[in-house]
């Protein structure tokens, strides 16, 4: 039996990653703030229950000590970050010759926006991913370095 998981699917994983960066990609100021080794992280964080819980503790959104709910499926850290660049990227270029997505280099970073165009796309998990992309929000301006130490590390 070959069960398929319906986050890697191809446009849901598409308007998964163009949903996170309308979300987020801006300030108050509306200046660019989400770069893309940043964003890629976010998105495996939205994509991985357990990791999004951390995250919500760190963010001091959740108690320690709230229940857990038990998910069928790991956290897959060990899959590399590279790997998780490299598929992130992938979507990101997708978009971004579709005309949904903005890449500004600035310096060394590779700044992400949305454009004015907007994907139509019907899913049970729109709402949900706007919400977890508001609520990690708040990780936009940790460092990676932060991140990794405080959520992703075990």
């Amino acid at each position: 039996m070959n069960i398929s998981d319906y986050r890697s699917e191809l446009y849901v994983n598409l308007y998964r990653v163009w949903l996170l960066v309308d979300t987020v990609a801006l300030n108050k100021k509306g200046d660019k703030i989400l770069e893309l080794k940043k964003a890629a992280l976010l998105d495996y964080i939205m994509k991985n229950p357990r990791l999004y819980r951390k995250s919500q503790i760190f963010l001091g959104k959740l108690d320690a000590h709230a229940d857990e709910k038990e998910v069928l499926y790991r956290t897959n850290i060990q899959f590399g970050e590279n790997q998780l660049i490299q598929q992130f990227l992938s979507s990101v270029i997708a978009l971004e010759q579709m005309g949904y997505i903005e890449l500004e280099r600035k310096g060394i970073e590779f700044l992400l926006s949305t454009t004015e165009k907007k994907p139509s796309f019907q899913s049970d998990y729109s709402e949900s991913w706007r919400t977890q992309a508001i609520l990690i929000k708040g990780l936009v301006p940790k460092s990676i370095n932060i991140i990794n130490s405080n959520i992703l590390g075990e």
